[in-house]
């Protein structure tokens, strides 16, 4: 193929040459342009079989080459004059060597175009590799950085949604904080405040507990001094019934001489001391007449007699609670100025208040110092004597459901004896006693008592301090219910019903039953 476009080549230049001998000027310009066309399409042809590789591409380039320099060597036939054709057979060898020179220098160049492709080429797919490469690393950088971004999205939209809710979080736990410091500044405001309430009780507690020492040393002073007063009075007594009975010794001493003379020795000292005693002298029946004479001696060892009576068991006397308004009863007046008083707190600091409290209710309700502490026999009078006045104490009394000797007895919180002691009369006989005793494992009875109602502690009670305690609630009730004008009665009455409840907390505290009962009237 390269050889027939060579020869193709020659025959298209030995007629270019032709033309040139003929000395035309226009067609030598027009050979002219076409050399320069071929070599330009020579070079264009060589580049681009050069460039693309490929046979057939190259066949149709090397055909269309041929099939030009066919139609500009037919158009140079044409256009020749037959006056050159003999020119142009002269000069045809010029022509054939200038040509091949030319053509020898036209595939130089076109070695040389081929080589400079070759070396484009070259650079091309090197720069194509390159760009390959950097399209390849470009994706994979791309690739990369869309993950990165996918990532650091998903990791910012993460941050987000923790940020978001670590602010809510965040508001939530300073709401609570404040909440709570809130909270914790009211609970330490009403700690506070109930700390200096209790320090407050406590004060008071403790000033009420040295008045109440204060006033038992002062109890003590003077029932010191009142003792110091009673044994000197005993002793002055006792001394003075000493010379006394010295004195009735020393009178019976005279008196028994003229009997021992008169009866003849016969009448002894036991005779004549009963006859004392009876009021009258002993007789014989040789000694009368003469006893008779002396009879009256005697009369004046009757206070003598009063003494020796005084020696039998019992104790008379009478109690007396006046009602004549004339006469001025100091007593009376302060019970009236309790009634009149224009409010409990000033009732309660009335003098009559006052004088009931110290004499009849604090000893009633004074508990065994020798069985409880101090303090905690001082706590149990305070609180007992607040709900006595505030009538909130609850007795009760109930039959225990099992046998009372089967179980440990429990201690009474008063006295701390034992509750299911036996306290009968102190008159009553060992039969009735005896049968108690029987009966007591089976029907018991006790008692029990509670601070109010919303002291849920029952409190055992012994009878003892039961009584105590019903004959002090008695008495309160008693006077409220006079205050609030509940009682049409005479104000005589009512002063003897006091009067009575208070003889009745005398007794309970005294040791008597619950049944024992001393009676009282007015005159």
């Amino acid at each position: 193929m390269h050889r027939s476009s060579s020869s193709s080549s020659m025959q298209s230049s030995t007629m270019l040459f032709a033309e040139t001998a003929n000395g035309d000027a226009p067609n030598r310009r027009s050979m002219g342009d076409a050399q320069d066309r071929p070599m330009s399409s020579i070079i264009l042809v060589a580049a681009t079989d050069e460039n693309s590789g490929c046979g057939r591409s190259s066949f149709v380039q090397r055909q269309r080459e041929t099939n030009w320099f066919r139609r500009q060597s037919k158009s140079s036939s044409l256009s020749r004059q037959p006056s050159q054709a003999l020119s142009t057979a002269n000069t045809l060898p010029d022509q054939t060597a200038h040509y091949e020179s030319l053509l020898l220098k036209v595939q130089d160049q076109r070695n040389a175009a081929m080589a400079e492709a070759a070396a484009l080429q070259q650079q091309l797919d090197e720069q194509r590799r390159a760009h390959a490469s950097d399209v390849a690393r470009l994706r994979e950088n791309l690739e990369s950085t869309t993950r990165k971004l996918c990532s650091e999205f998903e990791l910012r939209a993460a941050a987000e949604a923790k940020c978001s809710r670590m602010e809510f979080e965040l508001a939530e736990l300073s709401s609570n904080i404040q909440l709570e410091a809130q909270n914790l500044v009211a609970h330490e405001r009403r700690e506070h405040t109930s700390e200096l309430e209790r320090v407050a009780r406590k004060h008071e507690e403790l000033a009420q507990l040295m008045e109440m020492e204060r006033a038992q040393v002062d109890s003590l002073k003077h029932s010191l001094e009142r003792a110091t007063r009673e044994l000197d009075e005993e002793r002055e007594e006792a001394e003075r019934l000493r010379s006394g009975m010295v004195a009735f010794e020393r009178q019976m001493s005279t008196l028994i001489g003229p009997f021992r003379g008169a009866l003849g020795g016969s009448v002894s000292a036991g005779d004549v001391r009963q006859g004392v005693l009876n009021g009258r002298p002993a007789r014989t029946a040789s000694g009368e007449r003469q006893a008779q004479s002396t009879a009256q001696s005697f009369e004046s060892a009757s206070a003598a007699a009063a003494v020796a009576a005084a020696a039998e068991p019992h104790i008379t006397g009478r109690i007396f609670f006046g009602s004549d308004a004339v006469r001025a009863d100091t007593r009376l007046a302060e019970f009236l100025g309790f009634i009149n008083a224009a409010s409990d707190k000033e009732a309660q600091s009335s003098v009559f208040m006052q004088r009931s409290m110290r004499e009849d209710v604090e000893p009633t309700l004074a508990t065994d110092t020798a069985s409880v502490s101090l303090l905690s026999g001082w706590s149990k009078h305070r609180r007992l004597i607040h709900c006595v006045q505030d009538t909130s104490l609850a007795l009760e009394s109930y039959t225990p459901r099992i046998h009372v000797g089967r179980v440990l007895s429990p201690a009474c919180y008063l006295c701390g004896c034992s509750v299911t002691r036996l306290a009968g009369s102190p008159l009553a006989d060992q039969k009735s006693l005896a049968a108690e005793r029987r009966t007591s494992g089976r029907t018991h009875e006790m008692y029990r008592m509670r601070f109010g109602d919303d002291d849920t502690d029952n409190k055992p009670l012994c009878a003892h301090c039961h009584g105590r305690m019903v004959t002090v609630c008695s008495f309160f009730d008693y006077l409220k219910i006079v205050r609030r004008g509940l009682i049409k009665r005479p104000i005589a009455d009512i002063w003897l019903e006091v009067n009575r409840a208070r003889l009745q907390m005398w007794l309970a505290r005294s040791g008597a039953s619950a049944d024992s009962n001393l009676m009282i009237s007015a005159v």
